[in-house]
């Protein structure tokens, strides 16, 4: 029968500080220590704290800008399809594909998406 032996393993801690100097240099010792997944959640930026952590981009902002542009792009077509290709009526002398027109709905299905 195999017995699990107790580690002494860190998952997490939280910590209050009252100065940015004392977290940058909290954060130091923290990865000069070995840990490699280190948070810290400040009300104003710090950039040495940044430097420190090696704080790593996501995907995600990339990810929003695709999605906005699908919105716009998917709002502009189907305007698009259905006035020019599918139901065309010349109203007040404008061309089919007027874009002002366009302009409001993309913007909200640019939100939506």
């Amino acid at each position: 029968m195999h017995v699990n032996e107790p580690t002494n393993a860190t998952y997490g801690v939280m910590a209050e500080f009252d100065s940015a100097q004392t977290i940058v240099d909290a954060a130091r010792l923290t990865m000069a220590e070995g840990f490699s997944k280190v948070e810290a959640y400040t009300p104003v930026p710090i950039e040495e704290l940044n430097d420190i952590i090696h704080k790593t981009r996501t995907i995600l902002p990339k990810l929003v800008l695709a999605g906005a542009i699908a919105g716009m792009m998917t709002g502009f077509g189907l305007q698009y399809w259905a006035s020019v290709i599918e139901y065309p009526m010349n109203v007040g002398g404008r061309p089919h594909a007027s874009w002002p027109a366009f302009v409001i709905p993309s913007y909200e299905l640019t939100i939506l998406f």
